[in-house]
Formats: structure tokens, C-alpha cells, sequence
């Protein structure tokens, strides 16, 4: 998948992700990495779902304060950032 983001064919990532989120629906490493891949494509709302749910799985399995569940909420964060901008630029 690596060597098809450095190529810039992201569609074909999507894809391998999905097959991989099908296999290991439950692992919030691949939903994560599935989430790059639709925020890469410009899918942000489907981007802030995969995130919500990594968001949950890693709160319920390691704390809310554990560091990869706080790397979680910044990556929502930062989502939210960059929806509020694109709505502006938009907007002008």
C-alpha cells in the first residue's frame, strides 16, 4: 500500500484498506489507516466516522488518557480543522 501512496495512486490504497478493514474489522490500527487514506481523497465526513470509531475502541480498550487514544483525539481534531477551513475557503 506504501509504495501505491508514493505513486499517488491513492484509489488503489483505498481499496487494499477496505479489504484490510474487512478482515480485521475490529483493529483500530487498519480502521486508522483507512481513515489517511479518505482524508488523503478529500472524504472527510466518512474520514470523521473511521476516526470517531477508532476513538471508541482505543478509550474502551486503553483509557482515555493513554497516549495513542490522546493521538486519536488530535487526529479528530485536526480534521475538524481542516473542514472548517475548506468550508471558508468555499465560502470566499
Amino acid at each position: 500500500a506504501k509504495a501505491f501512496c508514493n505513486l499517488g495512486k491513492y484509489a488503489e490504497v483505498e481499496a487494499i484498506n477496505w479489504q484490510a478493514l474487512q478482515l480485521y474489522e475490529k483493529v483500530p490500527d487498519n480502521i486508522n489507516k483507512l481513515a489517511l487514506v479518505l482524508k488523503w481523497l478529500g472524504k472527510y465526513k466518512e474520514t470523521e466516522q473511521m476516526y470517531r470509531q477508532v476513538l471508541q475502541l482505543k478509550e474502551r480498550v486503553l483509557g482515555k488518557k493513554h497516549p495513542s487514544t490522546l493521538r486519536n483525539k488530535n487526529n479528530l481534531r485536526s480534521l475538524s480543522s481542516i473542514e472548517a477551513r475548506t468550508k471558508t475557503s468555499f465560502n470566499s
